[in-house]
């Protein structure tokens, strides 16, 4: 983990577990207003810039951030290059890749917002289009419900193939109704050997100025992404087509789904699809084999009590276990479902943190 930024509040440090009702645990404001608030008091305590103590968020090109400074590429064993990203910089390394795409480029999104930002990707894949590379677009329609459609009439006027995952309105509808089924998958493909996945959606809360200049007053959000380069982009490419085909072809939900566990490799794939009956197995069972350390960070921690119990055993058995977890969240409650777990996570030496204001 990166050396602490002001906003980065241990709950457990590396020296044991603390209590989840010790000081160490910060007040979290759970209103719009009170998010507000407390950006505002942090300004305050952390006015000066040269001091790196930036709001943790990487806003735009030249951000101090805390300190952040993007990480080497690390290689995998079958030439594959893989880059982390944090926050607007991973939408900007997705736009360039976009514009060198000389073949095939594949967007899986739930949110394309009609702001500047989705505007200047959407403009981007028209011309993309009209050069004459197939340029393939899933969106979701509920995270999209808001998108002025005028905005994918002008992608589809230029060539680009769109498809809508699960329409909210019925008579939309090519297949069965499913309106809780929705796709949270943020995938990005260019010519089947350059890929990007994470949690950022198309948008200007999501890239920040690293795409137009932003005027929002409000922070983006805080989120990471990976790119990759080589031949294990390759099965990024099977999920898309799968996801691809349940659209137009309908059936099962799961036929959506793609697991790929190579024992021999350095990487695999989960994608799992949005029904009640996620393969949470599969991620239990990484967890059960890890050996030396586990590092979890999710927006939405409400995991169901099996996988609390196989974080423990895996505390328990020495595996060093850290979670980074929001101290903020848009969604309030899954901030006290979260809590209630802290307590038996840190009696068996789970650390845990909560980022502030992001």
């Amino acid at each position: 983990m990166p050396t602490r930024a002001p906003n980065e509040t241990p709950i457990a440090d590396h020296d044991g577990p603390a209590s989840a009702g010790s000081s160490q645990t910060p007040s979290v404001p759970r209103s719009a207003g009170a998010k507000h608030a407390a950006r505002a008091e942090h300004a305050e305590r952390y006015p000066s810039r040269e001091h790196g103590a930036a709001p943790g968020i990487n806003i735009e090109p030249g951000c101090d951030d805390d300190g952040w400074v993007v990480p080497s590429p690390i290689q995998l064993a079958d030439g594959t290059r893989v880059q982390f990203y944090k926050d607007g910089e991973g939408l900007h390394a997705a736009f360039d890749a976009i514009r060198t795409a000389r073949r095939l480029v594949c967007i899986e999104v739930y949110i394309f917002r009609d702001d500047p930002t989705g505007v200047a990707f959407a403009d981007l894949l028209a011309a993309k289009s009209r050069e004459g590379i197939r340029v393939f677009l899933l969106y979701d329609s509920f995270g999209c419900s808001t998108t002025d459609s005028a905005l994918f009439d002008k992608m589809h006027a230029a060539g680009v193939r769109l498809a809508e995952f699960c329409p909210i309105k019925p008579w939309r509808c090519q297949f069965s109704w499913r309106p809780f089924n929705r796709d949270h998958r943020k995938l990005l493909l260019v010519d089947e050997d350059i890929a990007g996945l994470g949690g950022l959606n198309i948008g200007g809360e999501y890239a920040g100025s690293w795409i137009v200049k932003s005027k929002r007053h409000d922070g983006p959000w805080r989120d990471n992404a990976i790119g990759l380069q080589g031949p294990s982009a390759r099965m990024l490419t099977e999920s898309f087509h799968r996801s691809w085909r349940y659209v137009h072809r309908g059936g099962r939900t799961r036929v959506a789904q793609y697991m790929s566990h190579n024992d021999a490799g350095d990487m695999s794939i989960l994608a799992s699809v949005p029904t009640f009956r996620a393969p949470l197995e599969a991620i239990r069972h990484l967890v059960r084999d890890a050996r030396k350390c586990i590092l979890l960070t999710m927006a939405y921690f409400a995991p169901p009590d099996e996988l609390i119990d196989d974080l423990i055993k895996a505390a328990q058995r020495g595996v060093r276990v850290r979670l980074m977890l929001p101290g903020v969240c848009d969604v309030p409650i899954l901030i006290t479902a979260a809590r209630s777990f802290y307590d038996r996570l840190l009696a068996a030496g789970v650390e845990i943190y909560e980022r502030q204001s992001a």
